[in-house]
């Protein structure tokens, strides 16, 4: 039995599309991290919000992000995992205090939120992680679920 060029050329074709798509899954996709410093209630407690906080992710190009107290901030990274740095004061004047932790994305989320008063209260990722809504997009969803009905007006006889 003879095997012809076409064929192997299909076999190469497939076995380049499923070497690209392992390395891909391993490299992982672009995130865009949220990073706030709001007071955030949840069933766990109240996190107040800390007067001063610097934060930067390891695995980002973006620079050193300020955020006082009600400030949110963003960063891209690629990868499934990254190491978001922490400064912070509590209150002003206070102490300087840094914190550095290794964070794991859920392959579910696409904007992740964390919660910087929550995170570092020592809350699991159920309470100080979560999926970024934009406003835009519950608007959007609000008149998608409006319907409009164009059958009661119809032409009559005049």
């Amino acid at each position: 039995m003879k095997v012809s060029k076409a064929f192997w050329f299909r076999l190469g074709s497939i076995a380049l599309v499923l070497i690209i798509a392992v390395l891909m899954f391993i490299v992982g996709r672009g995130h865009t991290l949220y990073v706030d410093n709001k007071t955030f209630e949840t069933p766990a407690g109240t996190f107040q919000a800390l007067y001063r906080t610097d934060v930067w992710v390891s695995e980002s190009s973006d620079e050193l992000q300020k955020l006082s107290a009600r400030e949110r901030s963003a960063f891209k990274f690629m990868g499934q995992s990254c190491t978001l740095n922490i400064e912070y004061m509590e209150v002003k004047n206070g102490e300087k205090k840094q914190a550095s932790y290794k964070l794991n994305v859920p392959y579910g989320l696409d904007g992740i939120v964390i919660n910087v008063p929550a995170l570092l209260a020592g809350q699991g990722p159920d309470i100080y992680m979560y999926e970024f809504v934009s406003v835009a997009d519950v608007g959007q969803s609000a008149a998608d679920a409006e319907t409009v009905v164009t059958d009661e007006f119809s032409v009559t006889d005049i």
